[in-house]
């Protein structure tokens, strides 16, 4: 079964999915702060981790935009890309 592009589940599912990305977020930025939330061994590449989960968060978001305003949804998808390569660089 394949929902049409017109569904309100979808808009729900991607509602959902960008919350479960916020809280990646946030997560990493407590752990790259020192908090133990992944577990009490120092993380891998902290700073690297907080801009990939934010990387991955301005898609989410990109994605919800894209429903009002297709020139919001490509800058925010742009800007991912630069803070997806700053989690390359880091």
């Amino acid at each position: 079964m394949v929902w049409a592009y017109s569904d309100p589940r979808w808009l729900k599912f991607e509602k959902v999915f960008a919350a479960v990305v916020f809280a990646l977020f946030v997560a990493n930025i407590l752990s790259w702060q020192g908090v133990a939330v992944f577990g009490s061994d120092p993380p891998f590449r902290p700073l690297a981790a907080v801009f990939l989960s934010g990387s991955m968060l301005l898609q989410a978001i990109a994605r919800l935009a894209l429903r009002r305003s297709y020139v919001v949804s490509s800058s925010l998808l742009a800007s991912s890309f630069v803070t997806l390569w700053f989690s390359f660089t880091a």
